[in-house]
């Protein structure tokens, strides 16, 4: 049986984790690449990057913006439908691998890191936890 505690529980870590990438991907969007220094440039031009890596990280930093959408539209009825919560984590976890891959051949980081843990453990664990309450919820109405 599925307590209303963990279904809210399970909303609530899905739509903090949904801001992030939403906030990083209009950050991205806005800033390009030179926003991800301490210092970011505060204009349009990211002067330190060729034009096409500062297009291909505004392009990508969309998807980030979208995956954290697909998060928020998870939301309503999670208990019962994961597909944008599945199709948001499978595009993390790929990207983890991505990251994770250019940990081992371009060098260690500590921010770097982090997001692969986050992406490669945090969202399979959200994944599994939607999982284990929509089997519960689906016994429970059966």
């Amino acid at each position: 049986m599925v307590k209303i505690n963990e279904i809210l529980a399970l909303k609530i870590v899905v739509t903090l984790s949904a801001f992030v990438p939403i906030f990083v991907g209009l950050k991205g969007m806005y800033l390009g690449p030179s926003g991800i220094t301490l210092k970011p440039n505060l204009v349009f031009k990211s002067e330190n990057y060729s034009i096409e890596v500062d297009s291909h990280f505004r392009y990508i930093s969309g998807y980030l913006f979208v995956m954290g959408i697909f998060l928020l539209r998870s939301i309503p009825n999670i208990h019962r439908n994961a597909t944008e919560l599945h199709r948001a984590c499978i595009i993390v976890f790929i990207g983890g691998l991505g990251r994770l891959w250019g940990l081992f051949v371009v060098g260690l980081e500590t921010g770097a890191i982090l997001a692969t843990i986050v992406e490669l453990v945090f969202f399979p664990i959200i994944c599994y936890w939607q999982e284990q309450i929509q089997n519960r919820t689906r016994s429970r109405i059966e």
